[in-house]
């Protein structure tokens, strides 16, 4: 009897351990959505009056540079670390199946998937087509821009152009683009632009500065002038913050930017949790650009939970766990901050914990998601008849064209008429 007492004891303590597990969530790693910005490039715009032109980027503009290759493929290993040696989610070389790719079609996100797979997926000896060269190529899959609402977010959205016309037409924003007035002014007098500068354009020299500043150019003298407390520079990029602020000002707006992205996740995580015999990917990668990070975080509700807009090769991570009973969902952050270490920011869903059951995330996502995107996207004030208005040119013209038509209608009319006739006399000739 006195032996059975402790081991009673041990075998209690073991199962309250066992349940504290399994109830705090610590489950297996089953499959991951990730989305990350593209690395370091060239800028997009250049300004007229900037002592840099295109002959200092010998690559052209909106080109990913040798950092930007080398920050993705040190997020591919990091994410080999994590996916691989931490997590054993993939095989420590590759299998097409494990694994989806998709991309901007723009050359610096299809660039920044091939950097990272390289890094994510060394070639062992048996995986090398030729010995001497340290890389394998893997598929990356991509649609024009003008057909992508999900990476690229090119597709046409007339709701969200009225929605971001309101935004820029509100008061609080017409308050600090009078503030700002004077600025915009001396901006565009120092750059030649030739557009009035506002808070739509104001990104052109913010992100052209910061280029050349990231790559050790010498700025222009104009963009270290104070401006107040802080430079010209300085006041740039913030402006240029709170204009990317804007873009997701509200639920809609994130709705139906990020919510198309966060649905193909939403239905990975699906099919995953609820096919028995799931073998479709374990790893969807998607590659793309600042705003589609920051769309997806808006569309969460967590783009306020980031220290800043989304840096070069900032990372979002959707991870699903499995439990004896039940999925849950981690969502992680990581900037290249961050590359050095094995850190990433765990984020909380509102009215959700960490590690969120997936019957709940999804209950609590669902308002983000558009059920017909093309329907949302609709206008809501389309043109009516009365506010066509054609100009005397314009009416002329159609009335001249119309005339032309049925000018050109009666020739063939006539030339075909005649032409029957011929033939009917030349028959009628032979005949005799």
């Amino acid at each position: 009897m006195a032996l059975r007492r402790p081991l009673n004891v041990f075998l209690c303590v073991f199962m309250l351990f066992c349940f504290t597990k399994s109830s705090a969530g610590q489950g297996e790693l089953v499959m991951v959505n990730l989305v990350y910005r593209h690395g370091d490039r060239s800028p997009v715009v250049l300004f007229p009056k900037d002592t840099h032109q295109i002959s200092d980027w010998p690559n052209g503009l909106g080109w990913l540079s040798k950092i930007g290759m080398q920050q993705h493929h040190g997020l591919g290993q990091w994410l080999r670390n994590r996916y691989m040696v931490e997590n054993k989610l993939l095989n420590t070389s590759y299998r097409h199946r494990e694994i989806q790719i998709d991309s901007s079609d723009e050359n610096r996100c299809l660039m920044s998937a091939y950097s990272n797979l390289a890094g994510l997926y060394p070639p062992t000896d048996g995986e090398k087509f030729n010995q001497s060269i340290n890389w394998q190529p893997i598929p990356v899959h991509t649609r024009p821009e003008k057909e992508d609402n999900v990476i690229n977010m090119g597709m046409s959205c007339p709701r969200y152009d009225e929605l971001l016309q309101e935004t820029i037409a509100s008061p609080t924003v017409q308050k600090e683009e009078i503030q700002n007035k004077d600025f915009y002014t001396l901006v565009r007098n120092y750059t030649g632009i030739i557009n009035k500068v506002n808070i739509n354009n104001i990104w052109i020299p913010a992100d052209t500065l910061f280029c050349e500043k990231t790559h050790n150019m010498t700025l222009d003298s104009w963009a270290l002038e104070k401006y107040g407390n802080i430079t010209i520079y300085e006041k740039l990029r913030l402006l240029e913050a709170w204009q990317f602020h804007l873009l997701y000002y509200n639920q809609e707006m994130a709705k139906l930017k990020g919510g198309p992205l966060l649905k193909e996740m939403r239905v990975n995580m699906v099919n995953t949790s609820s096919k028995k015999n799931y073998t479709g990917p374990k790893l969807y990668m998607f590659s793309g650009h600042d705003t589609t990070v920051a769309a997806l975080l808006s569309a969460l509700g967590l783009y306020a939970d980031i220290p800043a807009s989304p840096v070069y090769a900032a990372c979002v991570m959707l991870e699903l766990y499995k439990t004896e009973s039940y999925y849950y969902v981690e969502i992680h952050y990581k900037d290249n901050h961050q590359m050095e270490s094995n850190a990433s920011t765990l984020l909380q869903l509102k009215g959700c914990e960490k590690k969120c059951k997936l019957d709940k995330f999804l209950s609590l996502t669902a308002p983000a998601v558009p059920v017909d995107w093309r329907r949302e996207c609709e206008s809501h004030h389309p043109p009516s008849k009365s506010s066509i208005h054609l100009s005397t040119s314009e009416i002329i013209s159609i009335t001249l064209a119309v005339l032309l038509i049925v000018t050109l209608v009666g020739l063939i009319v006539t030339c075909v008429k005649l032409k029957k006739s011929g033939e009917t006399a030349y028959k009628s000739f032979v005949n005799i």
